[in-house]
């Protein structure tokens, strides 16, 4: 996949992903954004080439609320 189709997909991917954050946590698109851009689950997903993106919104969601509780960003050995 070309970085330009990639980064188009990262964006969708980030648009739900951050509704969704919003939604469940009960708090502005704008301080969803902040959270998500700044964790390691971003992180993670702006490598193409790791696969997470082909995950569920729901799925990046459950990595991303388990790392703010946490502290720790992990897939688990059986999704891998």
């Amino acid at each position: 996949m070309s970085n330009e189709r990639y980064s188009f997909l990262l964006f969708a991917i980030t648009k739900g992903l951050v509704d969704f954050i919003a939604e469940k946590y009960s708090i502005s698109v704008t301080v969803a954004m902040d959270l998500l851009y700044n964790s390691k689950t971003y992180a993670f997903l702006e490598d193409k080439d790791n696969g997470i993106w082909q995950f569920s919104k729901l799925f990046l969601f459950m990595l991303f609320d388990h790392e703010q509780k946490t502290g720790l960003f992990e897939i688990p050995e059986a999704v891998l």
